[in-house]
């Protein structure tokens, strides 16, 4: 059920580097009461396919075309406001399947059934800057599971850790600058499953930070997104722009891309589907507006990463598929922009959500956009974390033409 990831080593001084800002007990070990109430009472269609509604947006009077948004900050859908929800839902069904799995081995087991009270419950465990944290302890906490264990950069805001503490999430503080084991910069030495366990006083748990296997890349917690990538792409657009920061949206969209290409009656790539831009926005400026991007630790890489370039040679994508950089004032611009055009319409937005919007800004600027080219881009939503009033842009840091 629960899966051991080469745990770190009890060595170095890790523990003087690290905070344990709250940890709440829970029981360990399955009962049968337990296994039944989540086998019978976590929603059957607690994961399926969710639909966020396309929004359609004229921006011609900005000097732009018109855009399809993919709203994820839809709360009727996404109680949190942000697609990070989806991420809660299907680890949340996870424990329904483990529930059932673990009662139909101590049924038809002896050996499994004498052994199931030394059976450990599955606990979970992510390093986040805070939504998808958010989106976790929230999902978790309405359905009573354990609490996920949750690793915050140190210069995380207190207001966004007394959020999480009130979600009833275990909430482990460290500087990620620096690989607490190593003292290596992050990005050179980027915190392994193991290290994110060992942090998080996991030992026994599963890290959902990110995917670095070929049997992960179509496990349950890693393909979160798939709905929300099978939606996008049941429009037949020409560009998709997303956010890019854990890389995980993009990622799921590239492989969606890859399973949906291929038409296997006829045995040929489907030509629209493999002409598909993906374009992932990240920020040039490491403190950057968008925060939720610029991460001082990043997952490790994961198999749609070293997949791209293959897709690429085989045309299951397009050559301008990838990440490109940003600049702040294109951030800023772009999120004043969808702010204030997209209130009427039910968006909430906050700067990192709406880095995929800069991205096509910019590009229609450069000319790379035809007129008449089908557009979606991805507004991952504001969330409970970046609050309007928490943000703020100076003056002089917005373009003169939106004050």
């Amino acid at each position: 059920m629960s899966e051991f990831q080469n745990y770190a080593p009890d060595e170095n001084n890790w523990k003087e580097k690290r905070q344990v800002v709250q940890e709440i007990p829970y029981p360990e070990f399955w009962t049968p009461e337990l296994a039944l109430k989540w086998a019978k009472e976590i929603p059957e269609q607690l994961e399926q396919d969710y639909e966020t509604p396309l929004i359609e947006l004229d921006l011609t009077a900005e000097g732009y075309g018109k855009i399809l948004i993919k709203n994820e900050a839809d709360r009727s859908i996404n109680p949190t406001g942000t697609m990070k929800d989806r991420l809660g839902r299907s680890v949340a069904a996870l424990y329904r399947s483990n529930a059932r799995w673990a009662l139909e081995y101590r049924e038809n087991d002896p050996e499994y059934a004498q052994r199931f009270p030394e059976m450990r419950i599955p606990r979970y465990s992510m390093l986040t800057a805070g939504n998808a944290g958010m989106a976790l302890a929230n999902t978790f906490k309405s359905l009573g599971l354990p609490q996920p264990k949750l690793l915050l950069d140190k210069h995380t805001s207190p207001q966004t850790i007394e959020k999480l503490k009130k979600a009833g999430a275990d909430i482990y503080v460290v500087d990620l600058a620096t690989n607490p084991f190593s003292d290596l910069p992050s990005d050179q030495a980027p915190l392994t499953p193991g290290e994110i366990l060992t942090l998080t006083n996991n030992r026994y748990g599963k890290d959902l930070t990110s995917s670095n296997s070929e049997e992960d890349l179509i496990a349950p917690e890693v393909i979160y997104y798939q709905d929300l990538a099978e939606q996008i792409f049941k429009e037949t657009p020409d560009e998709i722009y997303v956010p890019y920061g854990s890389g995980a949206l993009f990622g799921e969209i590239v492989v969606r891309q890859n399973f949906n290409v291929w038409d296997v009656d006829e045995g040929k790539i489907r030509s629209q589907v493999a002409q598909t831009k993906i374009l992932g926005a990240e920020p040039k400026n490491p403190n950057s507006i968008a925060d939720k991007l610029t991460a001082p630790a990043k997952p490790f890489p994961t198999q749609w990463e070293k997949a791209l370039n293959i897709y690429k040679e085989h045309g299951e994508t397009n050559e301008e598929t990838g990440i490109e950089k940003i600049a702040e004032e294109d951030i800023i611009t772009a999120y004043e922009l969808l702010k204030r055009r997209g209130a009427p319409l039910g968006i909430e937005t906050e700067p990192s959500a709406t880095a995929g919007l800069a991205l096509y800004m910019r590009r229609w600027r450069e000319g790379k956009i035809k007129k008449d080219a089908k557009i979606i881009v991805v507004n991952t939503g504001k969330g409970v974390i970046s609050d309007p009033k928490e943000i703020e842009i100076s003056p002089r840091q917005v373009p003169k033409n939106l004050l």
